[in-house]
Parts: structure tokens; sequence; C-alpha cells
């Protein structure tokens, strides 16, 4: 008898808040260095702005955290929580991108600053949105002797945002972004697939994008080996342990969806049943439990899946098939239902 499982976790708040509080770090980080470098009068104000997403950011998770998913034979859409979840992501994404191109603008092109004299906090805005494009825009504008505003910016991003970038200036940012990749912390096989990625970027909005897309994969690693381990410690309590842990990428057959990142396991125990599980990066576990007698592997399945709601980590949407010798594949989707706190 095997059975196999393909799960989507619920948002989970503790998680969610450790990597809000490196974040907090990065951003406490990125203010001490405008302030030794005399950056902040021109980037105070939106470092200010950045708190206070971030501050939004844990009022949200705490809002989230009033509800949580539960195995059930009833399904109810929980619509608010949902669009509280994605509205985090998103917002999250944006806090990202906003402090990977501010710390790339003072390491790179600090210069810059001295080219702004009017309306320095619009044009900060600016930057933290569009990163390398910006500053590619405000140099265009120098070179051309063109006054530097707020519209001149702007209309000068929108020109030259979908543009192929010149060799001569994205380099210096290339050899950054590769010193960057090298200290992430995810594992090597990943980093790999990235070095792959950036050397075939080619247009500005794919180099701005880039630094942002690297921190986000990091943070979203993070969390992954958070329910790594609490798996681990599930699973060794039930009298499993990890023979092999591997770092794998896999290749989506479709263009326009990205290849997966997975981290996997293959655990064994002393009765040589095993368990081989997945994880995306995105809170999806998929396993599958061999070699077992009868319908025990559902009793040590059971077990895990509790011990793991113990540790705040509840299912959204749970799919089982079952297989055995003599008979053919039983599938049945867990439905869930919402309990509030």
């Amino acid at each position: 008898m095997s059975h196999n499982a393909s799960i989507t976790f619920d948002i989970c708040n503790k998680d969610e808040l450790l990597a809000l509080s490196q974040v907090k770090k990065e951003i406490a980080d990125l203010e001490k260095f405008a302030q030794k470098n005399n950056f902040t009068d021109i980037f105070s104000k939106e470092i200010e702005n950045i708190y206070t997403q971030l501050n939004e950011s844990n009022l949200r998770i705490e809002k989230i955290g009033g509800s949580h998913t539960i195995s059930s034979e009833f399904y109810i859409i929980n619509q608010e929580k949902n669009k509280q979840i994605e509205a985090y992501y998103l917002e999250l994404d944006n806090i990202i991108k906003k402090v990977q191109n501010i710390k790339y603008t003072l390491n790179l092109e600090n210069e810059l600053v001295n080219f702004i004299n009017l309306e320095k906090n619009k044009i900060a805005e600016l930057i933290s949105q569009n990163g390398f494009i910006a500053n590619q825009a405000i140099k265009n504008l120098f070179a051309n002797n063109s006054e530097i505003t707020y519209n001149t910016v702007n209309k000068e991003i929108e020109k030259i945002r979908f543009r192929e970038f010149d060799q001569a200036n994205a380099k210096l940012y290339k050899e950054s972004l590769k010193k960057e990749l090298n200290n992430l912390g995810i594992e090597k096989e990943f980093k790999i697939k990235l070095y792959s990625d950036l050397e075939k970027i080619q247009t500005n909005i794919e180099i701005m994008d880039f630094s942002a897309l690297i921190k986000s994969i990091e943070s979203n690693f993070f969390k992954t080996t958070l329910l790594v381990k609490d798996v681990e410690e599930e699973l060794k309590k039930i009298g499993f342990k990890t023979l092999i842990k591997k770092y794998t990428v896999l290749k989506s057959s479709n263009d326009d969806v990205a290849d997966q990142f997975v981290i996997s396991l293959k655990t064994i125990n002393n009765k040589n049943n095993n368990i081989v599980i997945n994880f995306g990066l995105n809170g999806t576990m998929d396993y599958k439990m061999g070699n077992y007698v009868d319908h025990l592997c559902d009793a040590d399945a059971e077990k895990f899946i509790t011990g793991l709601q113990n540790k705040q980590r509840f299912i959204a949407t749970q799919k089982i098939t079952r297989t055995s010798t003599t008979s053919r594949p039983i599938q049945r989707a867990k439905k869930m239902k919402v309990r509030e706190k």
C-alpha cells in the first residue's frame, strides 16, 4: 500500500514574522548607510515610508492570524482572508524591491545624488520604485543638460523601461548582482540556476527586477527551510530519519511559467517504510509513503500532519491518492473549513 498526497499550506504567521524581522534589519542597515554617507536629505522620507509599509505588513499578518484552515468534509471560501494574504505578499514584494533599488543606487550610483537638486523626495520615490532604470534616466538627462525634476525623470523612465540595456552601464550592476548571489542564503543548486538567468537578461526592466527577485527567493527559501525543519522533527517522532536531502530545479515546459525550486527529502524507519517529500518554495508539499502493509501509512500520515498543525502549520488544500498491487488508485480531495480562533 502506498499513500500519496499533495498539500498546500495556509500562510504561517510565525514564519512570516521572522521573515519580516529580517527585512526590518535590512531597512535599518540601509538607513545607517544613508546617514553615514550624507544621503538622508534625499532618502530619509522614502525610508520612513518603507518602515510604514513594514508596520502595515506586520498588522496585516496579525489580522490574517485570526483564522486557520483545518481538515474537514466541508469547504468554506474565506474570500476576505485570501484578499488579505494576496495584499500582504504584494506589499512584501514591494518593500523588498524598494530596499534593493535604494541599496544598489547608494552602493553603485551614489554620485547621482549630486545631480538631484529639485523635488528630492519625489525623485527618491522614483528611484525606490525603478532602481536601475531611474538611475539610467537621471544619467541620460544629465548628459543632455536637461533639467532633472520628478516629471522629466518619470518621462525618461517610461521611455527607456523596456529597452535593451547598455552593456557598459549594466556591467557594474551585473557584477554586483553576482556578488550578492554568491552571498545569498540559498543552496548552490539554486544559485547556479540564477547565475544562468542573470546572464540571459537583456532589458532595463529585467535587470531592475532581478535584484528584487533573488531577495524574494531568499526569503521564500528561508521560510521553506523552517517548514522542512518542522516536518523532519515530526517524522522523527514517529520513527523516521532523513537519508537524503537534495535541492533541484524543475524545468517548466511552459515559457510563461517559472522553473520551480524544490527541496526533497527521502526518509525511512526501521521497518523499511519510506516517505519521499518534495517542498516547493511557495508553501506546497508533495509526499509519497511507500512499502506499507494495509493502511498503516494512513496512521503515520495522520500523526505527522497533526504534529504540524500543533506547530501552527495548517492545510489549505489536500489531495490524497492511495494505490496497492491489487487495486486501482483511489483519489480523495479533502476540503477545508475555516476555524476562527
